[in-house]
């Protein structure tokens, strides 16, 4: 299958163009955090994710409200380097995802489609 590669930077533009555009905005008092920004971009898709533990020690288990067709999961440190990318198998709603090799911190977990369309990014910590 022939998956579409999108760039590691994709979830950092993402959250720069929301937030030039939120301060761009002649009313606006306050300027979005990233959490936000990232809650804003996930209320609007169909896919709920969920992942826990979180802060996460040796692995993250992360669930979907729909058994989807098979495709990706990525993990990008915080500046939207791809840290390593997971096969999402078809018909399996949860994937367990060792992280024993990962130095604390901040990450991103980003879920994508067989299309390489972007459906959900979650933040979780590492400790």
């Amino acid at each position: 299958m022939d998956m579409k590669r999108i760039a590691p930077i994709t979830i950092v533009m993402l959250i720069s163009i929301h937030t030039a555009t939120a301060q761009s905005m002649a009313d606006a008092t306050t300027t979005k955090t990233q959490d936000e920004i990232l809650d804003e971009f996930n209320s609007r898709t169909k896919v709920n994710i969920k992942l826990y533990p979180n802060p996460a020690v040796n692995y993250i288990v992360v669930e979907t409200e729909i058994q989807q067709q098979s495709g990706e999961i990525r993990i990008l440190d915080i500046t939207g380097q791809v840290i390593n990318t997971y096969h999402a198998e078809a018909g399996s709603n949860s994937a367990t995802i060792d992280l024993s090799s990962y130095i604390p911190g901040s990450y991103l977990l980003a879920l994508y489609n067989a299309d390489g369309q972007l459906l959900q990014v979650r933040k979780f910590n590492k400790s």
